[in-house]
């Protein structure tokens, strides 16, 4: 989906003269023009205008200079982004002239020679205000509120200008002519709005504030400008005598498009960086977009949320009957379960041990001791477990089991059990005897009992 409006409306209002175009999938199709200097005369202008464009419903990009808006060039500090745009909150506080809520924009640019700084761009917030509620009663979104001074240096381009030459560019109204010297990378040097009207008043006027915008150039920043720009819509007769009295190269765009600055303007993304529109209006449309397309998600979702719940009590209802004949059978395999795992877990004990031997250079010694000891055991004793692991040169093991009847006739069993076992063919040393363990399980009442535990440990080479 495209977020970007098939319909693009561009506004040029500088100092009371008002120009609108209408751009529709990329292309220029409609124009309209007239003088106003208050609010109510723009809405009246946007009344008559939008349906004679075919506009409604467009987005509005407008390219403004009156007396709403004023710009300052002042030098910054080295700064993060982030401290830098507090610094600059702080100063359109300081520099805004009456004592009232404004907005501000911002540009890079170049205070003196190697110091940095910015144009600061303050405007009335309630100017804006009003704007934005006259779009809206139009029913039109307005995402762009641009200073012409913005749209004059993204415009540098056209002029093939290297990142360090200084071009003199000129912008010519019917009321106001705008000079703004700027560097090939974007960077603004100075700004001067004249009261020069490009029909009635003489040339000769406009060629002396070239010359002093030259010379201040020339002075403040020890720089030459390398070009002269004409940039709008300009009389042909007024490029060819600048030419006759500058020495530098003088080129003219776009001088018989009279809707240029308006054109340009529906060109610009909403993110241009002079944008003044709080951030909220410049993407008003996109975030109605996503709304909508939320809402739908969220209703589609729902909808299948719905189904999925209906079709999964369908499911249960229908696995009732079935699980009810499934639970009978469940406890009977659980306990089948458990005792194939106690069969994997003595497994897996039996694999443990003969990989042990197997891994052992004298396994069979291990082997032959196993199975001898059946063959050792008294009739009244049995074997629960048996460990032998060999370890520094020698065989341990570990022999626990039960003394079956009495625990008084015990002690005699267990004491032929040992014997039994130092009597095998090998050097076998009773480390812990079947009394450590026999003694603490009587003390802890195994006396009264038909079992009782015991545990020999020894060493065997």
């Amino acid at each position: 989906m495209n977020l970007y409006h098939k319909k693009q409306l561009g506004i040029s209002w500088i100092q009371g003269e008002f120009k609108a175009t209408l751009v529709q999938e990329g292309a220029t199709q409609t124009y309209y023009q007239t003088s106003i200097h208050t609010m109510d005369q723009l809405d009246i202008a946007l009344g008559l205008a939008i349906p004679e464009l075919g506009a409604e419903n467009a987005d509005v990009s407008m390219v403004y200079e009156g007396s709403d808006l004023s710009h300052h060039f002042i030098q910054t500090p080295p700064l993060s982004h982030r401290d830098l745009l507090l610094y600059i909150a702080n100063r359109a506080e300081q520099e805004k002239i009456a004592d009232v809520p404004v907005l501000h924009s911002f540009k890079r640019s170049l205070t003196q020679q190697r110091g940095d700084g910015v144009i600061l761009h303050i405007i009335n917030k309630t100017f804006v205000d009003e704007l934005i509620t006259i779009c809206q009663r139009h029913h039109i979104s307005i995402t762009k509120l641009i200073p012409l001074s913005e749209i004059m240096s993204l415009e540098a381009f056209r002029f093939n200008t290297d990142h360090q030459e200084i071009i003199l560019m000129i912008a010519m109204f019917g009321t106001i002519t705008e000079i703004m010297a700027t560097r090939g990378d974007g960077k603004v040097l100075f700004l001067r709005d004249l009261s020069h009207n490009i029909e009635h008043d003489s040339v000769d006027r406009l060629i002396g504030e070239i010359n002093r915008s030259m010379l201040y150039a020339n002075q403040q920043f020890d720089i030459e400008i390398a070009k002269i720009a004409l940039i709008g819509n300009t009389p042909a007769n007024i490029t060819e005598t600048l030419k006759r009295h500058f020495v530098l190269p003088v080129e003219n765009t776009q001088s018989d498009n009279p809707y240029f600055w308006a054109n340009e303007a529906a060109r610009l993304s909403p993110a241009v960086e002079g944008n003044i529109l709080p951030i909220q209006f410049q993407f008003e449309r996109i975030g109605i977009h996503i709304k909508r397309m939320l809402t739908i998600t969220v209703a589609i979702a729902f909808l299948i949320g719905v189904g999925l719940t209906i079709n999964i009590e369908y499911q249960v209802t229908k696995a009732e009957a079935h699980a009810k004949s499934q639970r009978s059978g469940l406890t009977g395999l659980i306990m089948e379960q458990d005792r194939l795992s106690q069969q994997v877990v003595a497994m897996k004990n039996v694999d443990k041990r003969i990989h042990e031997l197997q891994n052992t250079q004298v396994y069979p010694i291990a082997g032959w001791f196993l199975a001898e000891l059946p063959a050792l055991l008294p009739e009244s004793l049995v074997l629960t477990d048996s460990l032998i692991h060999y370890e520094n040169q020698q065989w341990h093991f570990t022999l626990q089991g039960k003394a079956l009847g009495k625990a008084s006739l015990a002690p005699q069993q267990l004491n032929t059990l040992e014997s039994n076992l130092k009597a095998l063919p090998l050097t076998v040393d009773i480390t812990q005897s079947w009394q450590d363990t026999w003694f603490y399980h009587i003390q802890k009442g195994g006396h009264g009992t038909q079992e009782t535990a015991f545990e020999i440990q020894g060493t065997m080479q």
